[in-house]
């Protein structure tokens, strides 16, 4: 799609994963938020809200062990008066969700789209690829960081199941980095990192945005008292959060 600037972001990452694809769509899926919706041209058809991901046909229950050329995703919407005649069956469009100075969205074609007054109902064909584009930030900001509730990473080399992706608690978020909770039992995971170790892609997750970053394992410390005696806590530190969250001059 050329009618936006978008893609010429300098800012701007690409995910082409079909597994962390999907992440991110059930993530927005399950949180309910809003996206927009533009055709070719850049004109706005709307917000909607994704509800599903579904096997090519329309099954509402996602497959097992999806695969994802084959899935497709509904949402539901509202359509703007007089605009009923910009979406059809294989319209392109750009699917667009917007929070917190992060930007995300993927190009698709609507396979299917009903039209009931105002309310729209579409099925769009599961994306080849999702870019990511973190705002520039002026010199005049005082950028703070979130707080994050979970962190998701992996797979990693040398890790058994090279598909593995590790989801954990956050439970402390500083300008200096992060506090991750590792329960006990993951043992498997606590062989693959040590202090030192950069972990190139990481995805933390806030109440209503998330973001990628590269961060570094400062230490993992096993809890010696309280609720969560016997578990582990690994520090992270990422200059991307600390140059995030540090006032200017």
């Amino acid at each position: 799609m050329n009618g936006l600037d978008i893609e010429s972001s300098p800012d701007m990452r690409t995910e082409a994963d079909p597994a962390r694809i999907s992440r991110i769509v059930s993530y927005l899926i399950s949180k309910r938020l809003e996206v927009s919706v533009r055709v070719q041209a850049g004109e706005i058809l709307g917000r909607y809200k994704l509800t599903r991901m579904a096997a090519s046909g329309g099954s509402p229950e996602e497959p097992d062990v999806p695969s994802y050329e084959n899935c497709t995703i509904f949402m539901e919407g509202v359509l703007p008066e007089g605009l009923s005649g910009r979406l059809s069956a294989s319209s392109e469009i750009r699917v667009e969700f917007a929070s917190g100075g992060t930007t995300l969205f993927f190009d698709t074609v609507c396979r299917m789209a009903s039209i009931s007054g105002f309310h729209v109902e579409m099925e769009v064909d599961f994306p080849k690829s999702l870019s990511i584009r973190e705002a520039r930030r002026s010199p005049r900001e005082e950028p703070k960081i979130p707080e994050f509730v979970s962190v998701e990473m992996g797979p990693f080399r040398g890790g058994g199941d090279a598909s593995t992706v590790y989801a954990f608690r956050v439970i402390n978020t500083s300008e200096r980095g992060l506090g991750v909770l590792i329960p006990d039992g993951e043992r498997a995971f606590l062989g693959l990192i040590k202090a030192g170790d950069i972990i190139p892609s990481l995805t933390l997750f806030a109440k209503d945005s998330f973001i990628k970053v590269e961060a570094r394992v400062a230490h993992v410390t096993q809890i010696k008292g309280g609720r969560e005696k016997g578990n582990f806590i690994m520090g992270l530190e990422s200059k991307e959060l600390i140059e995030s969250s540090r006032t200017p001059a």
